[in-house]
Formats: structure tokens, C-alpha cells, sequence
């Protein structure tokens, strides 16, 4: 099962995003949903760095991704970091109603 969990602060507004585990819906090497959650994690971290000022703090490894936006962004590149992340999670979302038992979206609100 992959969980992927978007994290908003306490205006509401996108601050992070973290994707982690394996769908185990197909051996490894040929699971197209694991492929699909990936590629999307990854671009959308791959689009922070070029669309913003600073790049975001992420970690990338086997079967996780988190990201978190830099802190103190102008209002433009919070609207444009809100953009390219609610895009993945609409492309999450959109695979987890085809795949729900091997994916699960979850919005939370971020607590240090």
C-alpha cells in the first residue's frame, strides 16, 4: 500500500506532500501504479525546484518521497507551488479511485 499524505498549514494553505511504501500490484519492475505515483512525486518535486526561488527540502529513496516548500515564499510562488502540487494530488487521487486498494491520499494539517 502507498500512502500519500499533502500537508497544510493552519491557513490552509499547501506546505508539503510525503509518499511512501510499494502498491504491490505487480512484482517489482512491472508495477504500473507504483511507476505512475513515482513519476508523479517526482516531477511535481522536480517543478518546485525549477519554478521557485529556492529549492524545496526533499529526500528521495525506495519507496519514499517527502517534500516540504521553503518557508516565507512570496504570494506568486506560493500560488505557483500551490498549482504544481495540487496537480499531483489530483493525479494521485484520480489513481487511487481506479487502485484503492494499493493507494490511499490523505490532506492533513501539519503540527510540528
Amino acid at each position: 500500500m502507498v500512502n500519500v499524505q499533502f500537508f497544510y498549514n493552519e491557513q490552509g494553505e499547501i506546505i508539503g506532500f510525503e509518499v511512501e511504501g510499494h502498491a504491490e500490484y505487480a512484482p517489482y519492475g512491472e508495477d504500473i501504479v507504483c511507476a505512475a505515483l513515482s513519476v508523479l512525486a517526482q516531477t511535481t518535486v522536480l517543478g518546485l525546484q525549477y519554478h521557485l526561488p529556492e529549492p524545496p527540502d526533499f529526500k528521495i529513496s525506495d519507496g519514499f518521497v517527502r517534500c516540504f516548500l521553503p518557508e516565507r515564499l512570496k504570494q506568486r510562488d506560493q500560488e505557483n507551488a500551490k498549482i504544481i502540487v495540487e496537480t499531483m494530488r489530483l493525479g494521485m487521487e484520480t489513481i487511487q479511485k481506479s487502485y484503492p486498494r494499493n493507494v490511499k491520499v490523505f490532506k492533513r494539517r501539519w503540527t510540528a
